[in-house]
């Protein structure tokens, strides 16, 4: 293991970090799941030091970067593990999971190990050539996280249990962000035991076995579970309601474009179901309505399906680009969006699957929406589309009022790019910089450095730009938030943050 890189930082200077004020005002929603929420929405609301003007100038850039070794595949997008008391005292931690379901966790701050977990796939069956990586998960609420400087907080507790008790149970809450208002969310057997060095994570291995780990230790506190079949290309994962979900994509394992969906209600007796779509291949994780129901979309259809008995209907015969992004405008209409084939975005209504409005014919060269994010500025409505498909597209912005979509910027092109991000108001974009064109990461690294972009939402104006910070080409990693922070992984294995210098002093 290589030492962490730090720019203007010195490890004194961090350890302040350590005090109760400073994780008090920088505690917010973690990350749990890739998109960020089960809406699979890319935006994080709010932060107290990023915004437009802030990022506009001079100060946001590369805080560390650590290269791992050993590592299998890739790395995935990260989630994030805000402040809690751990072993090690006051930590915030990033998350990757490489093609294996080998876990590498990172001191947020610092960019220093604070564990690995590894596990024994010598016997699986050999992983595929991935062209994403699926992320890891924690469990999320239905309801998008709302922006709150401590949400859910409760006092700190130790995670050590009585004697031959091993990690106790219904110690603390798991932070999720929840909206004023909202209910405490129920205790779930066996899935949130401890303190909140001991809420769940969970990782899905080469084998096809489910790991569920204390996020403060690596420790598995629940029995491995076998899951989906070995060697499957696994999606990112989601957990909602003491259910956790996968799906197994095109290309790999014994069932490909399936759906599996385990029930941890009773940690003892878990019990599997899958789903196989009527036609085409599965796309990606689903998004999930805040009534509970979750979209899939294949190349061939959208269904909705029953959270517990994965009963589906099938709300669209398009063929579609994307997986499916859900979100709710401000007279509680809920609305699901995704691209088409033909090169459209389409908005359709969450309950009939009817087209509310669609965009796309005005682009001037081929585009597939295959990436999206959405945020809401003051009651306007924005939906960001890019083509992660092909080797230079723009990102455009639409704003989504009245049942219409219309324009609202677009950027200039850039080379591969991946998923937008929202992070208070402020738009993040990768520019990959992979050679796209095949299902290979090795192949695929033989593109250019990627560069991380930041845009002002409401405008599309550019307020910053990584420059050559990052080293190599981004293949199977995406981008996520935390803190003010930004993590990613490049194809060599190496895992950057960038923000502001000053937080961490």
């Amino acid at each position: 293991m290589k030492t962490a890189h730090v720019t203007k930082l010195s490890l004194a200077a961090s350890l302040a970090l350590a005090s109760t004020a400073m994780m008090a005002q920088r505690n917010g929603p973690d990350w749990n799941t890739a998109g960020f929420d089960v809406q699979r929405s890319h935006w994080m609301k709010a932060d107290k030091d990023v915004t437009s003007a802030s990022v506009a100038k001079q100060g946001f850039e590369l805080i560390w970067k650590q290269k791992i070794d050993g590592v299998k595949v890739g790395l995935s997008e990260p989630i994030i593990v805000g402040t809690f008391i751990g072993w090690k005292g006051f930590k915030d931690l990033v998350l990757f999971q490489d093609g294996t379901g080998n876990l590498y966790v990172y001191d947020s701050d610092l960019g220093v190990p604070y564990f690995d977990k590894r596990f024994n796939n010598t016997s699986a069956a050999k992983p595929c050539a991935l062209a994403s990586i699926g992320a890891p998960g924690r469990p999320s609420l239905l309801e998008p996280a709302a922006a709150m400087t401590r949400p859910g907080a409760s006092p700190y507790h130790s995670v050590i249990g009585k004697p031959d008790e091993g990690v106790p149970g219904g110690m603390n809450p798991q932070r999720f962000g929840r909206p004023p208002g909202a209910t405490q969310p129920e205790a779930t057997p066996g899935l949130n035991q401890g303190g909140r060095a001991a809420t769940p994570m969970y990782t899905v291995t080469a084998d096809g076995t489910l790991h569920i780990m204390a996020h403060g230790t690596g420790n598995e506190y629940e029995k491995p579970t076998p899951f989906v079949p070995a060697g499957s290309a696994a999606s990112d994962i989601s957990s909602v309601n003491k259910v956790v979900y996968v799906a197994t994509l095109q290309g790999c394992g014994a069932s490909p474009n399936t759906l599996f969906a385990m029930d941890r209600t009773d940690p003892a007796k878990p019990v599997v179901k899958q789903w196989k779509p009527e036609s085409g291949n599965i796309l990606g994780a689903p998004a999930f309505s805040t009534g509970g129901n979750l979209y899939v979309t294949t190349t061939k259809q959208m269904a909705a399906l029953d959270p517990k008995t994965l009963n589906a209907k099938v709300m669209s015969n398009k063929g579609f680009a994307s997986t499916p992004m859900i979100f709710t405008t401000a007279d509680k209409k809920e609305y699901v969006a995704a691209g088409t084939a033909d090169g459209k975005l389409v908005v359709m209504d969450a309950g009939t699957g009817a087209v509310v409005a669609s965009a796309g014919e005005e682009q001037k060269t081929p585009f597939m929406p295959t990436a999206m994010a959405t945020w809401d500025a003051a009651g306007t409505r924005y939906i960001l589309v890019t083509d992660k498909t092909k080797q230079k597209a723009p990102v455009v912005a639409y704003t989504f009022s009245g049942g219409k979509l219309q324009t609202a910027w677009t950027t200039t092109e850039l080379e591969a790019p991946g998923n937008p991000l929202v992070l208070n108001g402020v738009v993040f974009v990768l520019a990959t910089g992979e050679q796209r064109g095949s299902a290979d990461p090795a192949d695929r690294a033989k593109g250019k450095p990627a560069v991380l972009y930041a845009y002002d939402g409401k405008t599309g104006k550019a307020l910053w730009n990584s420059g050559t910070a990052i080293a190599a080409a981004v293949t199977t990693s995406g981008i996520a938030t935390g803190s003010g922070m930004l993590y990613l992984a490049d194809s060599a294995n190496t895992i950057y943050a960038f923000g502001f210098p000053q937080e961490r002093q």
